[in-house]
């Protein structure tokens, strides 16, 4: 069985949606998504850590020196990171940034099922060894 990216794109001319495709992703693409991730994982962990130190401060307890982190990114950042990488998926021309923003149904879950597809390449929620494969 083979899987399919798809996208719902409205279409204010003819008031109807046009779905498009994509039956290849290449590793390069699960490879920056993945890089995305470590960084809001990174970037979650910096602030526990962060958070730790001001409440172990606040208790009276001994700390060390203040955790070292980085501007974190804002909700908004990463959402505006994914619908980039969601675009960059798709090799059809109509799959835009913009064209995500503008017309792309909000309630279709967009950035969910992608991230479902590409982490699935990564590897199989099962358990299996055969990472990517149908």
């Amino acid at each position: 069985m083979t899987k399919t990216l798809k996208v719902r794109l409205w279409d204010k001319k003819t008031g109807e949606f046009n779905t498009v495709t994509q039956a290849f992703i290449p590793l390069r693409k699960v490879l920056d998504w993945l890089k995305l991730e470590e960084e809001i994982a990174e970037m979650v962990d910096n602030q526990q850590k962060l958070f730790k130190y001001f409440d172990d401060l606040g208790k009276g307890k001994e700390v060390g020196e203040i955790p070292e982190t980085t501007a974190p990114l804002s909700d908004i950042e990463i959402f505006e990171r994914r619908i980039r990488l969601i675009a960059d998926l798709f090799d059809n021309k109509e799959v835009t940034y913009d064209a995500l923003l503008d017309n792309a149904n909000a309630m279709d879950k967009l950035i969910v099922d992608v991230q479902e597809i590409v982490m699935n390449q990564y590897s199989k929620a099962d358990g299996s060894n055969e990472s990517g494969k149908d």
